[in-house]
């Protein structure tokens, strides 16, 4: 019955096969009524019709278990549409169409193990979306345009174990949209804008063997950046900007067996960089950007004593005397120091302690031998502070601090020959202390008043500190 010009189901009598095509043909809807000869379809196919919406009771009590409505024209899914299909189906395809709302609870199907809704127009989704599919073991959600996933969004997919996301617009990667993936082996984040990769993010996905973060906007990657992916096997980093890879970045990765690198413009790779990838078996890495000084040295034969040589291509940008070789052609003794055009850290910022509602300022001081500019970023916790108040780039003021601006900070100098990276000073906040007939106590609560103002109404909240914490 495919490619007719049928506008309705048509009835065919006693229906002896329990696969039914229709494919290509200009249906508009469906109904209980029209379905309810094929109660004992186990298969039906109505991709390329022109249904626009799924309503209660689309579907009358049947033994359904694969549904494909891919490529038609729905834009609204009714919570409650596949009801009485829900104790049967097992894969439902619904690419190529419009939608661009997934209601609660509209997958209350709890046998489905294979949802696809690639290419569609759904730009965000809410947390608890696909709570009640136990059993799903594959989502694809490619080519939505995607923007937004809300803590939670996968929560209740207990049994899920390939999630692929590529072609969005995602923008980051955090512990919050992975919450209750626990089982999830195969995440596929390609082709997204992903620039950051949160410190925990891994905390509730540690079974993961394989990721693909390639063609993002990854520009470093921090120590924490896989944190608690012991398991993983295939790492895909590709396509990025990339440019230094610092010491124990891939630490913990004690399974990985590949590793993708190609298309980056790495500019320094630490000799720690690699430490611990007992296990790999293939390093795909070209790049024609290495500032090839005596910190370079060791790349070359640790090449050589791994089966990498054919799959990695390791090119020399600066000096100008290495320029264009391979540093498997370089003899160890032309690695020299003789200048320093990446940035060094001369002076890094300092641990420091501050009282609430203090200013702090962090300086650190970098040279190059290299004219190319020099621009600072500073990092708190290992993210970048876009908003954060700079003076000549290199010192950062942190105005009326509160226990908020706690943490680790880092200022990151770069140039045109790579990045260098300071020491992080930690910043500890502590409350004003307020003084008593009654004692010492450290305000405790939002508010603190100013000491040494002693007013009645502070002896009263210095009584509600004496309820709450004993005299």
């Amino acid at each position: 019955m495919n490619h007719n010009e049928l506008t309705v189901l048509p009835f065919l009598g006693d229906v002896s096969s329990n696969i039914t095509s229709l494919v290509h043909n200009r249906i508009s809807e469906l109904s209980m009524h029209q379905l309810q000869p094929y109660v004992s379809l186990e298969s039906l196919d109505l991709t390329s019709n022109s249904i626009s919406e799924l309503k209660v009771g689309s579907f009358p009590s049947m033994q359904l278990k694969y549904l494909n409505l891919s490529n038609n024209k729905i834009s609204v899914l009714e919570p409650g549409c596949f009801e009485n299909i829900s104790s049967s189906l097992l894969v439902l395809k619904l690419n190529r169409n419009r939608l661009a709302v997934l209601p609660s609870k509209v997958f209350k199907l709890p046998q489905l193990q294979f949802l696809e809704m690639k290419r569609n127009k759904i730009k965000i989704v809410d947390s608890l979306t696909f709570k009640g599919m136990d059993s799903l073991k594959s989502l694809k959600m490619q080519r939505n345009g995607i923007t937004k996933l809300m803590d939670g969004a996968f929560f209740g997919l207990n049994s899920i174990e390939e999630l692929e996301l590529e072609h969005n617009n995602l923008t980051e990667v955090n512990k919050g949209w992975l919450y209750g993936l626990r089982m999830l082996r195969i995440l596929r984040v390609s082709q997204n804008a992903v620039s950051i990769i949160r410190p925990d993010a891994w905390e509730f996905c540690q079974k993961l063997e394989e990721l693909d973060l390639s063609f993002n906007y990854l520009t470093r990657l921090e120590e924490t950046a896989f944190v608690g992916l012991g398991l993983l096997e295939s790492l895909n980093l590709g396509e990025n900007s990339i440019s230094h890879l610092g010491e124990e970045v891939f630490n913990g990765l004690g399974s990985l067996r590949t590793l993708i690198l190609q298309r980056n413009k790495i500019k320094s790779i630490t000799k720690k960089a690699f430490e611990g990838l007992e296990e790999l078996e293939h390093l795909i890495l070209n790049t024609s950007s290495l500032l090839c000084d005596c910190h370079m040295q060791w790349l070359g034969p640790w090449l050589t004593d791994r089966p990498f040589q054919h799959s990695v291509s390791a090119i020399c940008a600066h000096p100008a005397s290495l320029f264009g070789r391979n540093v498997l052609s370089i003899s160890p003794d032309e690695f020299v120091c003789d200048d320093f055009p990446k940035p060094q850290i001369t002076s890094h910022p300092e641990t420091s302690v501050a009282l609430r509602g203090n200013n702090v300022t962090l300086s650190c001081v970098a040279s190059s031998s290299s004219d190319s500019p020099m621009t600072t970023a500073w990092r708190k916790d290992g993210e970048v502070l876009y908003d954060a108040e700079l003076i000549y780039t290199t010192v950062l003021h942190l105005l009326n601090v509160n226990f908020t601006d706690e943490g680790r900070y880092q200022c990151v100098v770069s140039n045109h020959f790579g990045s260098n990276y300071s020491n992080r000073a930690k910043l500890t906040v502590n409350g004003r202390t307020l003084i008593s007939k009654f004692g010492t106590k450290t305000c405790a609560v939002t508010f603190c008043p100013v000491f040494p103002a002693v007013s009645r109404k502070n002896m009263l909240f210095l009584g509600l500190l004496d309820v709450l914490y004993g005299a």
